[in-house]
């Protein structure tokens, strides 16, 4: 989980006045998905991060969220069990808690809690001096937020366009954004990920081919092989993408944002080989950004085993084992590893995205 400054400087704030505070994070909530991630941490190394479970399934926090209503804890050992996250809590070194939920216009999104290294630590007096700076700290989110929210804006504007001009690369783009999300929390420990990068590779990855727009249909949608002048055509999209994601960002007065060199390198980098044999620029190993790499393996993936104008789907098995031949050659080694066990994540996924497209297809025969 990240540490943020912000959040980490009003933590030492309390923490001199209470010093048994060691620790404020912050939770997310998406109300589409039911889904509740961990976003920030004013701690350092927190064993908490990469957490994300549909709320429906946290009865305790499902309750804090209905109601509205703050919750203490004043001995953890006692209200968890063998297995869950109160468990992972305590294992962290947290004795007591308290949990507020946050609220914008009246809505919930998320969780900020409060935890000591000591059993008893929330009396009254203290929870409603917490309280204050609850408020502070969601309103801190909440802006902090709203950046993220015009350039998702943003993104999904562009994959709209995605969607009219092909519905299949539509469905690509969210299935390969879907495997960079697994392949990063795979591998999260060894590159010390938080989950706002996280998440934020989830977001860019759909834009990584948004160059693609200006490369002409007779070549894009081609059933047959590729002329070498027309791959050369076909490779401009690369720089072509990333000139449209700066007029992007400039439009959307977005320049500021704190991740937006994270999806100029998706963009301009995923057709990099770690063996310096990629476009546009030939960087090789850890010249490529990592977020370039991962989607680099999900896009490989996916293409592989996708019906394509030129090709037929390939099984998974038949997928993998080229991403081995890829391996240390066009992509990260490890990256490959680290994907390839996340084989059951993968075919899940892949079941869920059939389930959808069959329920489409259904009720637009229905509606005909």
């Amino acid at each position: 989980m990240k540490q943020d400054k912000e959040l980490k400087i009003l933590h030492s704030e309390i923490k001199s006045r209470f010093r048994f505070l060691t620790r404020i994070s912050v939770c997310l909530y998406n109300a589409e998905t039911d889904i509740v991630k961990t976003y920030l941490s004013s701690s350092v190394n927190d064993n908490l991060g990469n957490y994300s479970r549909k709320l429906a399934e946290i009865p305790t926090l499902l309750n804090i969220a209905v109601k509205c209503s703050p919750r203490v804890i004043n001995d953890i050992e006692k209200e968890t069990g063998p297995t869950g996250r109160l468990n992972k809590v305590l294992q962290g070194g947290y004795k007591s808690s308290y949990t507020i939920p946050m609220l914008k216009s009246g809505e919930f999104f998320g969780f900020i809690f409060f935890n000591s290294d000591s059993r008893n630590s929330f009396s009254n007096d203290i929870t409603e001096f917490l309280n204050i700076y609850g408020r502070l700290i969601a309103h801190y989110i909440s802006c902090k937020l709203q950046a993220i929210n015009s350039l998702t804006a943003a993104v999904k504007t562009m994959k709209h366009v995605f969607d009219y001009r092909d519905s299949e690369t539509s469905e690509h783009l969210n299935r390969m954004s879907h495997y960079s999300w697994l392949i990063a929390r795979k591998t999260a420990s060894k590159y010390s990920l938080s989950d706002e990068w996280i998440e934020h590779l989830l977001l860019f990855s759909p834009l990584h081919d948004v160059g693609k727009i200006a490369i002409p249909d007779y070549i894009l949608f081609k059933p047959g092989k590729l002329t070498t002048n027309e791959f050369n055509i076909i490779k401009t999209h690369a720089t072509k993408g990333r000139e449209i994601i700066e007029k992007l960002v400039h439009n959307f007065n977005l320049i500021e944002h704190a991740h937006i060199n994270m999806l100029l390198n998706i963009v301009e980098y995923h057709h990099e080989s770690v063996d310096g044999t990629g476009y546009p620029e030939g960087l090789s190993s850890n010249e490529i950004p990592l977020e370039a790499r991962i989607v680099a393996v999900a896009d490989v993936f996916d293409a592989l085993t996708s019906d394509r104008p030129y090709k037929i789907a390939m099984s998974n098995d038949q997928a993998f084992e080229i991403l081995n031949e890829m391996s240390g050659k066009k992509l990260d080694s490890h990256l490959v590893e680290a994907f390839i066990e996340c084989i059951e994540d993968v075919e899940t996924y892949q079941f869920i995205c059939r389930a959808v497209m069959s329920s489409n297809a259904i009720m637009q025969n229905n509606m005909v």
